[in-house]
């Protein structure tokens, strides 16, 4: 039990600021594992505000402020203050925040929103202020990543690929990670905050911490103004492509590209929902989920389809007012 005695005493004070520097100095543990251990880095690196989540969750806001900020020197101690700043501060003040809010009863998934897009406008703070100063450059990214793929070269001409083929292969996927790279981006933050955010609420659960209720898989639903991104998204896709404006067209496809993963998470709510409702027999409904694998595509498909439009129909009310499995 990490949580320390609540007031202002001594003893309060002093527990306190013990609970915070174990975590800055066991968060920036977690940050130099990631950095130091390639094979466990994005683990590690996820998981490094874990401590600071914690202590902000047991102490109060306060120290977990002042343990991010322990961690933080320790960081720029080793590392590079600059790729601290890139790498760990926006993380760390995630799952700072997430910390904060989960004792308030905040519905935990406006918690986790509100993780990531603190994340996600900290990150692309620090790159802008550095970018202009050299200290960070798309271009040195970029060659590191088409001198991976000239690395990869041999491989795929033993394979019996012609080398004309393969560079036009290059040349396209180089071509698409430079338009997609901001929604990679979000998308690699927002799974980082997800694993540290779910690691933090576990273990609030397990110390009888108050926080809010998740609900169960089956009832999660994408809010329905959120599906107004999707739609604004397509609109740029398709305008861009028109009328042949490249940055809109590129708008919508980062737009499309950062929700894609939502929209098969909450189809699949959708689907887990009509699976528990339904009255057919466990073999056939075993069974349509094989089939589903075996056809993935079509699957899939059906799925993206079911996240869509789930905001604007609700499947689940269209479900229990026709009595689906009752």
């Amino acid at each position: 039990m990490l949580r320390v005695p609540k007031g202002e005493g001594p003893e309060s004070q002093r527990g306190a600021f013990a609970l915070a520097a174990g975590a800055a100095g066991a968060a920036a543990v977690f940050a130099l594992l990631g950095a130091y251990l390639p094979l466990f880095s994005w683990f590690f690196s996820a998981l490094w505000p874990l401590p600071i989540s914690l202590a902000a969750l047991a102490a109060g806001g306060g120290w977990g402020v002042l343990a991010l900020a322990g961690a933080l020197a320790l960081l720029s101690y080793f590392l590079e203050p600059a790729g601290v700043g890139v790498f760990f501060l926006p993380l760390g003040a995630g799952g700072l925040l997430a910390g904060m809010l989960l004792p308030r009863a905040w519905r935990p998934g406006r918690v986790w929103f509100l993780s990531v897009v603190l994340t996600v406008i900290l990150a692309a703070g620090v790159l802008a202020f550095l970018t202009p100063l050299g200290v960070f450059s798309f271009a040195d990214l970029e060659k590191e990543m088409a001198a991976y793929w000239q690395s990869m070269a041999s491989l795929y001409e033993a394979q019996g690929i012609p080398e004309a083929v393969y560079q036009e292969y290059v040349q396209i996927l180089t071509s698409a990670f430079k338009r997609l790279l901001p929604a990679l981006l979000f998308l690699e933050a927002a799974a980082m905050v997800t694993v540290n955010f779910a690691a933090a609420y576990l273990l609030a659960r397990r110390w009888k911490i108050a926080v809010g209720e998740l609900p169960p898989f089956r009832e999660w639903q994408m809010p329905w103004y959120a599906a107004w991104g999707v739609i604004l998204g397509l609109a740029a896709w398709l305008g861009g492509d028109f009328w042949g404006i490249s940055w809109l067209l590129a708008l919508g496809q980062n737009v499309l590209v950062a929700y894609l993963p939502f929209l098969l998470l909450f189809g699949t709510a959708v689907a887990v929902f009509y699976y528990h409702r339904s009255s057919l027999p466990v073999w056939l409904k075993v069974g349509l989920v094989i089939l589903g694998l075996f056809y993935i595509h079509v699957a899939g498909a059906l799925v993206l389809a079911l996240g869509v439009f789930d905001p604007l129909l609700n499947y689940r009310k269209l479900g229990r007012s026709k009595g689906v499995g009752e």
